[in-house]
């Protein structure tokens, strides 16, 4: 919270909390989904994706998961919020929710696949241990119905005298057991009578029965039930491994003649019935718990190529008084045969689509970006070409406006740029010398060659001076030839409208030189050209007269107007803007 309100880090402060929003609401709404789906999944009675998935998210209870989806879209709201306080528009981290919401289904979705592949291989593997179960329970209810079968066979039809006679019934009794150690007939003094086969069953002839709490308990039961009777584990006689002893009572009458004893090992029991189902042999390790914690059978004891992290482990189950589990270790080989590589393809093409999905949220939020940005251009460039179409028609006004009022008062007017020597003026400006409204491309020669001769130098010392900067403003009134060829008396202001300009940009001091000039011209009437004698003479002229010709010029108007003098001519040209009020 501190940091929140903190003002430094603020540019960073939004993304942060768009990350940890788009996180904790990816988490908290893919766990409700999979329990959702998980619950309807259960109400169906079926196994299902989700419900695999279930066990996944089974530690994170609902109203956590809500929790976490509203603090989720809060912190979500925060950044919103965060961007909007700078900027304006969609911000940059919009795709992230949807990436984050996209691969935590796609993990959701990963998950249930593996362990819906898992759980497959753990029903494949319970069926197994549950049908050796009933296996080992149906043999042991198979050998105790077939002892008591022979022990009322012998009671009822007589014992057999000889030894021979006995081992016959012992050969076709054992043979159609699943294994036996050893058949024996066991005396009512516990001692042993006969025994089969002999090979490796020779501490029979010498044991007493009565050592082992087991056997007599055994002997008890089946003695006072009159019925076959499974013994408790124990330890076989004519070895040391663990097994169990079924014995039956031999009677005649109502006189005991003693038990038969079906003695066992588990291991070869156990082996017996495994040799029954193949699948265990090829696919699984197999190992079988008997009243012990260490195993009475090992299919593969050094066997290397087990996973023992998917070993399937029966619950304890009852059998015969006695608590037996069953454990099942699949082989790497089975595990890679039986491998379907979904879930892993399910989970790439997830998180492809999770990417693609925020491009595609990028891509949509840069071209209305880049819409708006369009709109909004194309709304400034329609004001400025309105405004411009403004501009221009005032423009046009204003232009018409100026050419009638020149037109109106036979002014001629244009700008010259020295440094091009590019021209711009108005039609007058050679109509008020009865030329075609046109402007030559060479005006400053062809306007010096229709200047007066006698006013010829003082023009071109006049403009001479002008282009070097030491005057700014000239104000002169000189005589030009018409089309016609007479003479006509103008009157010309010219003023430097724009000064060379040093490397930094700045004017320097003056005298500056001019680098555009703005000059007008209009005639003057035959009275005003009379009196520029009398002018020479006027207050502004303070330069000293020089001697003219009192001779006409040859060229003169045939007005016969005198013609003044070079120095009342230049006279005239003064530097400041000031003008007599005797001029015109």
């Amino acid at each position: 919270m501190l940091w929140l309100v903190r003002p430094a880090g603020r540019a960073a402060r939004s993304p942060a909390l768009a990350f940890a929003g788009s996180l904790l609401t990816a988490l908290g709404a893919a766990v409700l989904v999979g329990r959702t789906l998980a619950q309807l999944a259960s109400n169906r009675a079926e196994e299902s994706l989700p419900a695999a998935t279930n066990t996944m998210i089974a530690g994170l209870p609902p109203s956590v998961a809500a929790t976490l989806l509203m603090l989720g879209l809060m912190l979500l709201a925060l950044a919103v919020r965060e961007h909007l306080r700078d900027r304006t528009g969609a911000p940059a981290w919009l795709p992230l929710p949807f990436v984050a919401s996209a691969a935590a289904l796609t993990v959701v979705i990963w998950a249930g696949l593996r362990a819906r592949e898992l759980a497959y291989l753990s029903d494949s593997g319970h069926n197994i241990v549950n049908n050796l179960a009933d296996a080992i329970e149906f043999e042991f209810r198979q050998q105790e119905t077939a002892i008591e079968r022979f022990a009322r066979s012998w009671s009822t039809d007589g014992m057999p005298q000889a030894d021979a006679a006995k081992n016959v019934d012992a050969e076709r009794l054992i043979r159609n057991l699943l294994v036996a150690r050893s058949l024996a007939l066991i005396k009512p003094d516990y001692s042993t009578d006969w025994y089969f086969p002999h090979a490796g069953n020779e501490a029979l002839s010498s044991s007493s029965q009565n050592q082992v709490k087991q056997r007599m308990t055994a002997f008890d039961s089946s003695l006072r039930s009159g019925n076959a009777f499974v013994s408790e584990s124990l330890k076989t006689i004519s070895g040391t491994l663990p097994g169990f002893m079924v014995c039956a009572p031999v009677q005649s009458g109502t006189k005991p003649l003693g038990w038969i004893a079906l003695e066992t090992a588990y291991e070869n029991f156990i082996a017996a019935l495994v040799n029954r189902f193949p699948i265990i042999k090829q696919d699984y390790r197999c190992r079988v718990y008997i009243d012990s914690t260490k195993p009475v059978y090992d299919s593969s004891p050094d066997a290397t190529d087990t996973n023992e992290e998917q070993m399937l482990r029966s619950p304890p189950r009852i059998i015969q008084l006695r608590r037996v589990s069953i454990v099942l270790v699949p082989k790497r080989e089975y595990l890679a045969r039986n491998r379907s590589f979904l879930p892993e393809s399910t989970l790439f093409a997830g998180l492809g689509i999770s990417i693609l999905l925020g491009l595609s949220v990028h891509l949509a939020l840069s071209a209305r970006s880049g819409l708006r940005s369009a709109h909004e251009s194309n709304r400034r460039l329609f004001a400025e070409n309105e405004e411009r179409r403004a501009v221009e028609a005032r423009l046009k006004v204003s232009d018409e406006r100026l050419n009638l009022a020149l037109d109106s008062t036979a002014i001629g007017i244009f700008e010259w740029n020295v440094a091009t020597g590019e021209m711009h003026g108005n039609p007058g400006l050679w109509s008020v010398l009865g030329f075609a409204p046109v402007l030559p491309a060479a005006l400053p020669a062809r306007w010096e060659s229709h200047v007066h001769p006698d006013d010829l130098a003082a023009y071109r010392a006049t403009r001479a001076a002008q282009l070097a900067g030491t005057l700014q403003l000239t104000d002169a009134e000189y005589r030009m030839q018409a089309s016609d060829g007479s003479w006509r008396w103008l009157a010309v202001r010219t003023k430097s409208v724009a000064a060379v300009t040093d490397s930094a940009g700045a004017p320097p001091p003056p005298p500056s030189v001019p680098c555009r000039t703005s000059p007008t011209a209009n005639t003057v009437s035959l009275p005003c050209a009379r009196a520029r004698p009398l002018r020479a003479n006027s207050p502004l002229s303070r330069a000293k007269p020089t001697t003219s010709s009192s001779s006409p010029s040859p060229t003169a108007p045939s007005s016969g107007s005198t013609s003044p003098s070079p120095a009342s001519w230049s006279g005239r040209s003064r530097r400041l803007p000031a003008k007599a009020p005797s001029t015109l």
